[in-house]
């Protein structure tokens, strides 16, 4: 059995055939992006806009740290494949923050929590 086979708290990352921590593995992404993207492409399934600010949380930290951009990632097919099983904002968002434009990520996030809180999910700070 594969540790991708086995979730522990729900099936967000193993109902997608290519798993986010296998996305990561595959292109050596730096741990404070992983967490970002993470959070990013889980919000939905998990705890909503609690995830949202934590990848902004993140994001102010690669930002803080200076964390280069990943040039040339629309060519690795790893990233297309990642980016077709999101919802296409948060692919937008994934991208963003792939290649380096980390405050027009923080930026769209911000815009989908506030666009969340407005539909009804509570904005909570946290």
């Amino acid at each position: 059995m594969s540790a991708n086979d086995k979730q522990h708290g729900g099936t967000h990352y193993i109902k997608r055939e290519y798993q986010h921590w296998d996305w990561v593995c595959d292109i050596n992404l730096h741990y404070l992006l992983a967490c970002a993207t993470k959070y990013v492409s889980r919000w939905r399934e998990k705890n909503g806009v609690e995830d949202l600010r934590k990848a902004t949380h993140y994001l102010d930290k690669a930002m803080e740290q200076h964390i280069p951009d990943r040039h040339g990632h629309e060519r690795n097919t790893c990233y297309r494949r990642f980016y077709s099983q999101l919802p296409p904002e948060e692919a937008e968002i994934t991208k963003q923050i792939i290649a380096g434009h980390y405050h027009g990520a923080v930026t769209r996030i911000e815009a989908l929590i506030s666009s969340v809180a407005v539909e009804g999910e509570p904005d909570s700070q946290g």
